[in-house]
């Protein structure tokens, strides 16, 4: 695992953002944490799940277990709106 991928303080991990800079990091970061996720008997919420693209036209599905996840325009993240 390459050291930008680690998952390190997770001192929230039921608010956690992965910013990356294309859909491909952005899928493999998502991926590797349901894998390390199911390793440690915990359960990712597909429903709460969301992907938010600013500056881009890729429109490739990002998906976790399989389904799509719904993306969104904007979100709260640890109370601020984004």
């Amino acid at each position: 695992m390459d050291t930008h991928d680690r998952l390190e303080d997770l001192d929230f991990p039921d608010d956690i953002a992965f910013l990356t800079h294309n859909h491909r990091s952005m899928q493999s970061k998502l991926t590797k944490l349901a894998k390390i996720s199911k390793q440690m008997d915990l359960r990712i919420s597909k429903s709460k799940t969301k992907v938010m693209r600013v500056n881009t036209r890729n429109t490739d599905r990002t998906e976790l277990d399989g389904d799509e996840i719904d993306e969104v325009e904007d979100f709260a993240y640890l109370g601020q709106w984004i």
